[in-house]
C-alpha cells in the first residue's frame, strides 16, 4: 500500500549516504526496558522521508533517507525490507530511528524510483509496522552534453617543459570509464598514466616529452558525462616545447667557498635558470658530513634549510650533481662543489623600537612595540619600564610587543621604556631608551554656555587630542529623547577652522543672515536629525567627507562624544570653533560661544595627547533671545 506523509521535509542536503547491499551498520543498541513502565505496543511509523513522495529533478547524487518515530531493531533493517525500484547496488544503514540507503554509483538520469519499507520492520521492542511504507520520487533527466571549459597546457602555448602535465577541464562531472587513450589522443604520441577526478582528465607522461615539438591533443566525442552525455564535437588545442639545449648552471652560492658562518645560517645556490624542482633531492645536492634539512626553491634560488644545528668548527661541503635539470631536461652543465666552516655565533640580534617614540605622550593603553632580527632566529624578548623587567610580558614570536596599562600612573609623569631581545645563540641586543609622558587625555573645558531657557540647549563643550584624533564632548541643560527626532532631539553643528584666517571657509550661516562667530569654517561637524557626519567646504556648499569616528550618544541622555581623525582636516595644530545647536520643531537656536563672544581655540598638541588649552569662555551678560529664528542650516 503506498502512503503519503503530510509532513514530509522537502529537499535538504544529503548528510548521510544510503545504499543497497550486504550488512546493515547500526549506531543504535536495544531498546532498554523498564520494568516500571507500561508494556511499549505502539507500532513505529514513518515521520519523513528524503526525497520526500512526489518530488521531482532529485539530483544524481542524492541518498534515500526515511526517519520513524522510534529506534528501531537493526536486525529487521536489511536490503530485504529496504528495497529501490528499479534495484540500484548500495547498502543499508541504521542510526537510531533513521533508515539510510546509499547508493555505491549514481542515481540514474531520468528515472522514477520507487521505495519500500517493508511490514517486517519492528521497533525495539518488537513491534513490527504492520503494514509496507511506500513513495516515489523522480530524478533530474540529465541530457546537456559536457564542454571542454580549459586545458593544461592551453592552447597555443609555447615553451612549454617536457616535464609538463597534460589536463583537460570538462563542464561537468565525467564518467571515467570513457577516458582511455582513444578518447585523450596526443599526437605524436606520449606514453603516459591517465586519470579521472570528477570533471578533470590527466595524462601524467611516464618520459619527458620531446624538446622543440608541437604536440596536439583531442578529446573525442567518446569522452561522455556520468548520464552518457557526450561531446558534441571533438575538442583540440596544441602547444610546444622549446628548442632549448642549453644547460644550466651555478652561478652564486651562500656561503661563498671558503667563507665562515655561524651554526644557524641556510645554504643559498642560484642557477643560471629555471630549475625542474622536482629534480632537486638529496640525491642531486649532497652536503658532506650529512646534515638534515629540507629544500626549498624559489627560481631561480634553491635554498637548503637544516632543520638542526651546523656543528661547530666543521667544515661542510655541498656538491651539486649534474641530475639537476633545467625545465626542458637539460643537466647541470657540470658538478658543482665548494666548502665553508661552520662556526659560534657571537653576533647579537639587531633591534629597535617602534612605538611609543622618544619624547611622545601615552594615555591609559598604550602599545610597546619593537623590531627584532637574527640570522639565528630571535628566542625572546623582554620589556623594562622605568629599568624594571616586566614580569609576564616576554614575548616570543612576532610581532614583539606589550600591551601597558598606565591607568594607575598619574597625570604627566615621566617614565622609561626600552626593550631587550635574545637569539637562540644567547645573544642579546637592547633598544635605545625612550622617556615617555602620562598624559590620560582628560577632556578640557573650551564653553561654559549661558542657559537661555529653550529646550536642549547647549551648556558646555569640551575638547581633547590623542596622536590621531580630535575628539568633542557637548553636554546640554536638559535632555532629549529620540536625539534623531524633529521634535524632541537636537541638531548640533560645530564649525572647525582649521587654518586660523576668517576670511576663508564659511563665514556666514547657510541664508547668509549672521556671521558664524568670526571664524571662516573649512569643517563643520554635525550630529542629529541632520545626520552624524564630517563635512568640508568646497567654496560655495557642504560636502559631506562620511560618518564621523567615534559617536558615543543615546536617547533619552543630555551629552555626547564624538570623534574625527586629525588626518581629515589636515592636521592642524590649532582650532577656532564655534558650535549651534537647533530645535527643529521651533526653529530656536543657540551659538556656544555666542555670536557676539566671537570663538574659542583649541590647541591640538600632535606630540603630547591633552595639551592644556586656552582659558574657556564663560558667557555672561544677556542671553540670546529665544525668539531668534536664524538657524545655521537654513
Amino acid at each position: 500500500m503506498k502512503q503519503r506523509l503530510s509532513n514530509a521535509i522537502g529537499l535538504l542536503p544529503v548528510l548521510f549516504a544510503l545504499g543497497f547491499g550486504a550488512g546493515v551498520v547500526s549506531c543504535s543498541g536495544d531498546k532498554p526496558t523498564d520494568s516500571k513502565k507500561d508494556v511499549d505496543t505502539i507500532s513505529p511509523t514513518v515521520m519523513w522521508t528524503l526525497p520526500t513522495d512526489g518530488d521531482l529533478f532529485v539530483p544524481l547524487t542524492w541518498s534515500i533517507r526515511a526517519s520513524f518515530s522510534e529506534p528501531l531493531d537493526s536486525s529487521t533493517v536489511s536490503a530485504s525490507t529496504v528495497q529501490l525500484t528499479p534495484s540500484l547496488a548500495g547498502s543499508v544503514r541504521l542510526n537510531n530511528e533513521l533508515v539510510s540507503f546509499i547508493p555505491e554509483s549514481l542515481l540514474d538520469s531520468g528515472v522514477v524510483y520507487t521505495v519500500t519499507l517493508r511490514a517486517t520492520i519492528r521497533d525495539t521492542a518488537g513491534n513490527a509496522m504492520g503494514s509496507d511504507y511506500q513513495w516515489q520520487f523522480a530524478t533530474y533527466a540529465d541530457t546537456t552534453r559536457p564542454t571542454v571549459v580549459s586545458t593544461s597546457p592551453s592552447d597555443g602555448a609555447t615553451w612549454m617543459p617536457v616535464s609538463s602535465v597534460i589536463s583537460v577541464a570538462f563542464s561537468e562531472t565525467m564518467n571515467p570509464s570513457s577516458l582511455s587513450p582513444s578518447t585523450f589522443v596526443v599526437n605524436p604520441a606520449i606514453n603516459g598514466t591517465y586519470s579521472a577526478t570528477d570533471s578533470i582528465w590527466t595524462l601524467i607522461p611516464s618520459v619527458a616529452l620531446d624538446s622543440n615539438t608541437t604536440f596536439t591533443a583531442t578529446i573525442t566525442t567518446g569522452a561522455s558525462d556520468r548520464s552518457g552525455n557526450s561531446l558534441q564535437t571533438a575538442y583540440t588545442w596544441s602547444f610546444s616545447t622549446p628548442n632549448d639545449t642549453i644547460r644550466p648552471m651555478v652561478v652564486s652560492t651562500f656561503p661563498n667557498d671558503g667563507d665562515s658562518v655561524t651554526i644557524y645560517t641556510d645554504i643559498r645556490v642560484t642557477f643560471s635558470e629555471a630549475i625542474d624542482e622536482s629534480t632537486l633531492s638529496s640525491s642531486s645536492l649532497i652536503i658532506t658530513p650529512h646534515l638534515v634539512g629540507f629544500v626549498a626553491y624559489s627560481t631561480p634560488v634553491a635554498t637548503i634549510h637544516p632543520t638542526e644545528q651546523l656543528q661547530e668548527y666543521q667544515s661542510y661541503t655541498i656538491t651539486i650533481t649534474e641530475d639537476v635539470h633545467d625545465l626542458v631536461g637539460n643537466p647541470l652543465s657540470q658538478p658543482y662543489s665548494w666548502t665553508f666552516v661552520a662556526v659560534p655565533d657571537i653576533t647579537p640580534p639587531t633591534v629597535s623600537m617602534l612605538t611609543p617614540t622618544y619624547g611622545e605622550c601615552v594615555d591609559s593603553s598604550t602599545t610597546i612595540s619593537m623590531s627584532a632580527i637574527d640570522e639565528s632566529g630571535i628566542d625572546y624578548v623582554e620589556f623594562y619600564i622605568d629599568f624594571s623587567h616586566v614580569a609576564g610580558a616576554d614575548d616570543s614570536a612576532p610581532p614583539y610587543e606589550y600591551e601597558w596599562n598606565a591607568s594607575a600612573l598619574a597625570d604627566g609623569s615621566s617614565h622609561t621604556v626600552f626593550a631587550v631581545a635574545y637569539d637562540k645563540a644567547g645573544n642579546r641586543a637592547t633598544t635605545d631608551t625612550v622617556a615617555v609622558t602620562v598624559d590620560h587625555a582628560a577632556w578640557h573645558l573650551l564653553v561654559e554656555d549661558n542657559n537661555e531657557a529653550i529646550p536642549r540647549n547647549l551648556a558646555r563643550l569640551y575638547y581633547r587630542n590623542s596622536r590621531t584624533q580630535l575628539s568633542f564632548r557637548v553636554e546640554t541643560f536638559n535632555g532629549w529623547g529620540d536625539y534623531k527626532s524633529a521634535t524632541e532631539g537636537i541638531d548640533v553643528a560645530i564649525f572647525l577652522d582649521t587654518d586660523q584666517d576668517s576670511t576663508t571657509g564659511q563665514t556666514t550661516t547657510d541664508n547668509g543672515r549672521q556671521r558664524i562667530g568670526n571664524i571662516g569654517a573649512e569643517y563643520r561637524i554635525v550630529v542629529g536629525n541632520h545626520g552624524d557626519i564630517l563635512s568640508h567646504w568646497d567654496g560655495s556648499s557642504w560636502v559631506s567627507d562620511g560618518t564621523v569616528d567615534g559617536l558615543v550618544i543615546s536617547n533619552n541622555s543630555n551629552f555626547f562624544e564624538v570623534s574625527i581623525g586629525l588626518p581629515q582636516i589636515l592636521d592642524p595644530h590649532y582650532v577656532d570653533l564655534i558650535a549651534a545647536n537647533v530645535i527643529l520643531n521651533t526653529n530656536q537656536w543657540d551659538w556656544a560661544p555666542n555670536v557676539n563672544l566671537g570663538h574659542v581655540t583649541a590647541i591640538v598638541d600632535h606630540t603630547c595627547p591633552g595639551a592644556t588649552p586656552r582659558p574657556p569662555v564663560r558667557e555672561t551678560g544677556t542671553s540670546q533671545a529665544a525668539s531668534v529664528l536664524i538657524s545655521p542650516f537654513d
